[in-house]
């Protein structure tokens, strides 16, 4: 039996994460803020908790033990203040790294995101960017991985919101005619990938999780269609969009879908992310967007 020590295990892809590993019998060991975050996990003898936080390891000393394999999810993912993301997703990331430097891991999985191939790079951007950088100094044998915008049962923000939104005023909003590509990931091949990675004899190496190619308007239309809903479409300039991108990001709505059509109006490039390597060497196959919808919906059905 493996025993694994994960940061953001509350979060959308984290807590996914812990209770597919716990069914594998391996023993989890989740950092975690607060007590009552308990409850967010399900009961299990193979899993523990240590209360803590990333910026500040020191305390923890003693309190962790054994762990034979680290998967650092956590992070911040939005802020208006800069240093948020530095203080957090680097010197966090640092500190870890820092602690189990001497305690013979047998590998350090970093989820860092594919917004650091982005020709724009915004404040978040570059704090996963540099956190990679600490990662690849390391002597730990790691593994990055670099998933898209991840989407799936339990979604709050981002695709699941967008989902919940149609579904509730039945509104697509379009932005210029559409057509930008996005290729959103399922939370399943992500969680497979992180699988992958803990066992392959791959050794520094850092791989992209990405989807197929899909357009803004073909993602609206999948939705619409296998949710059963019928919405109107409202095209909004691009000059409109803008400021709503503005509105999103400053009050954390859509954060990273607006951050990704914010970041393809400032280079006016679709996403374009190759996912060979990862396909080949993790042994996984990303599929296609309405395939995830339609696995979402019977997630959800079966809950």
């Amino acid at each position: 039996m493996s025993r694994i020590f994960i940061t953001g295990g509350t979060g959308f892809l984290g807590n996914f994460l812990v209770k597919k590993l716990l069914k594998e019998e391996n023993e989890i060991v989740c950092l975690i803020r607060k007590k009552e975050q308990v409850n967010r996990f399900p009961k299990a003898k193979n899993l523990s908790f240590v209360f803590g936080d990333i910026t500040d390891m020191e305390n923890l000393k003693g309190k962790i033990g054994r762990i034979d394999y680290v998967i650092h999810v956590g992070g911040v993912t939005h802020s208006e203040n800069p240093e948020v993301f530095f203080k957090t997703n680097v010197l966090g990331t640092k500190n870890i790294l820092n602690y189990f430097k001497k305690k013979r891991i047998k590998k350090f999985i970093y989820i860092s995101s594919a917004n650091v191939l982005n020709s724009f790079s915004d404040a978040y951007s570059k704090s996963k960017k540099q956190a990679e950088a600490e990662v690849q100094k390391t002597k730990i044998s790691y593994i990055i991985l670099r998933p898209s915008l991840i989407y799936g049962p339990g979604d709050s923000k981002n695709i699941g919101l967008l989902i919940k939104k149609i579904k509730k005023y039945h509104i697509c909003i379009m932005i210029g005619n559409g057509k930008f590509l996005i290729q959103p990931v399922y939370i399943n091949d992500v969680v497979s990938a992180v699988e992958a990675a803990l066992v392959s004899k791959k050794n520094r190496k850092t791989y992209v999780l990405a989807g197929p190619p899909i357009t803004y308007i073909d993602l609206l239309n999948v939705i619409c269609k296998n949710f059963k809903v019928i919405c109107i479409k409202i095209k909004i300039p691009k000059f409109i969009a803008k400021t709503f991108v503005r509105l999103f990001n400053t009050f954390g709505v859509f954060s990273s879908l607006s951050q990704k059509i914010d970041n393809w109006f400032k280079q006016n490039l679709d996403e374009n992310y190759n996912t060979k390597e990862s396909e080949k060497d993790l042994k996984i196959k990303f599929i296609g967007f309405e395939d995830g919808i339609k696995q979402m919906i019977k997630q959800m059905s079966e809950k």
